[in-house]
């Protein structure tokens, strides 16, 4: 189809819907059609302003409807019918979660950290991450007080207060180290509570790393390696109690086995683990067993080691004592000279023995 085909097309287009006056066969203008051309304005307008009306809200957002100034309820998603525009105008905000992050290392994204002070006077800095949406429920009453842009305006700022009011409250070494948590706690809560009113959710806080001078953290590592040290020896006292209490169960069971040797013992049954186990129970001293030499027995076995001196091949001299003074047997000229000690006998008894009294072989 070329151009001249194509303009021609155009223009009855024009003639048909009364844009454009027709032509005669003989070249007289044509009366206009009007009423086709008040059809079409007629046609336009209905379907723009019923265009205007309906808006469909897509997942994550929510639609807060402005008539005549106004804002009226917020919509959530789906088909929704408004009055036309120019009346009721729309505003689109998002419900999705969005994220605010301070970091030292330039990103597109994100911004500055936050310089703080400790209780001490010390400082640091603090790279954190608040993640936030807003209450699809308060969609209206957000749009009104902090505008779409509510983060920049509001959000941020409030998070960057929290963080350095929350160091304040602690030294800035244990804010790095044993309380983190507690600082991380305290300002999510501060956000939390300074947001949530305004109808704005937050969702995390994330503290990532606290930035501090070299001899401020030169003073966290000496007093990390002394909590180290501190818990190696609490781990070696534990170790020796458990050492001594095995030796004094050793103990224990070795005086039982001894008691029950001499006392004799009870059979009982003892759970370990929630089983049952047998045992045995020693009985009570007065039912041990007397010893099994008794002195008289002694003294008759001293008695019977005299005799068999005495009787000996070689005639000897013996040289008895009380007590504990030792026998001496002494061989006679024709034997060896070698001289034979006993070992100390027992206390003999008084009709088996003479104190310091020689007595020569029979």
């Amino acid at each position: 189809m070329s151009v001249e085909q194509v303009g021609q097309r155009f223009a009855r287009g024009m003639v048909t819907v009364g844009l454009l006056r027709g032509r005669a066969p003989d070249g007289t203008a044509l009366p206009r059609r009007s009423g086709r051309l008040a059809a079409l304005v007629l046609v336009v307008t209905i379907a723009g302003v019923g265009y205007s009306m309906l808006h469909i809200v897509s997942a994550g957002s929510v639609l807060v409807p402005i008539t005549l100034g106004d804002a009226q309820t917020q919509q959530g998603r789906g088909l929704r019918v408004t009055l036309p525009w120019p009346i009721t105008q729309v505003v689109s905000m998002s419900v999705q979660t969005q994220s605010y992050t301070m970091s030292q290392t330039p990103q597109k994204g994100t911004d500055a950290a936050v310089l703080v002070l400790g209780s001490d006077g010390a400082s640091g800095t603090v790279d954190a991450t608040v993640q936030y949406r807003l209450n699809p429920a308060q969609a209206t009453t957000v749009y009104t007080q902090l505008g779409r842009s509510f983060g920049p305006k509001f959000v941020q700022p409030v998070s960057r207060a929290c963080v350095r009011a929350e160091f304040e409250n602690y030294p800035m070494i244990d804010a790095a180290t044993i309380d983190a948590l507690a600082v991380s706690d305290g300002i999510a809560a501060c956000i939390r509570s300074a947001i949530q009113p305004a109808g704005i959710q937050m969702r995390a806080f994330q503290m990532r790393q606290v930035v501090l001078a070299s001899q401020i953290q030169g003073s966290i590592n000496a007093k990390v390696q002394a909590q180290q040290n501190q818990q190696s020896q609490q781990y070696l006292v534990q170790a020796a109690q458990a050492q001594a209490s095995i030796q004094r169960l050793q103990a224990l069971a070795t005086s039982q086995a001894q008691l029950i040797v001499a006392c004799g013992g009870t059979p009982t049954t003892t759970k370990i683990d929630r089983q049952a186990t047998p045992d045995v129970t020693p009985n009570l001293s007065a039912q041990c067993r007397p010893a099994l030499l008794t002195e008289q027995e002694l003294e008759y076995s001293y008695i019977q080691a005299l005799r068999d001196i005495i009787n000996s091949p070689n005639p000897p001299t013996v040289i008895m004592g009380s007590g504990s003074t030792p026998v001496v047997q002494l061989p006679s000229r024709t034997a060896s000279s070698t001289a034979t000690t006993a070992q100390p006998a027992p206390k003999a008894s008084k009709q088996g023995s003479s104190k310091g009294r020689t007595t020569p072989t029979a």
